[in-house]
């Protein structure tokens, strides 16, 4: 047992197993396939060992899960991860339709960001209190 003095600190290979472990530990306790979750920083600090999360390390935990076939990325507070074989059936986009868009930026116009920002159906933003 690691004395309290010098605790145990995972690397980023090591992360990645416990993070994969859990999700099949919940998938098996739920009998269901999981193919996307989702996490809090301070639970994947608890499931890392570090008292600090540095973006450097999850960077490092982010390319040792690829490897395991997961892709994760920060969202918000939280991280997510998918089954990197799940975005196979995403829908993927191109550049072509907004070529026209594109090469007034290229020639210095940046108008058509505020064009471009009018014309984008943005979902209201939540007002959050100050107080």
């Amino acid at each position: 047992m690691a004395a309290a003095s010098n605790p145990i600190r995972l690397t980023a290979e090591q992360a990645a197993i416990v993070i994969l472990y859990v999700i099949d530990h919940y998938s098996r306790e739920k009998a269901k396939e999981v193919s996307r979750v989702r996490f809090s920083k301070a639970t994947m600090r608890k499931l890392c060992m570090r008292k600090n999360l540095h973006d450097s390390f999850a960077a490092e935990v982010i390319v040792e899960l690829a490897e395991y076939g997961w892709t994760m990325f920060p969202a918000g507070d939280d991280f997510a991860l998918i089954q990197t074989s799940a975005l196979s059936a995403w829908l993927r986009l191109g550049s072509k339709r907004i070529a026209a868009e594109r090469k007034q930026l290229r020639n210095g116009n940046l108008d058509v960001l505020e064009e471009m920002l009018d014309q984008i159906e943005l979902p209201p933003l939540d007002d959050e209190d100050d107080d």
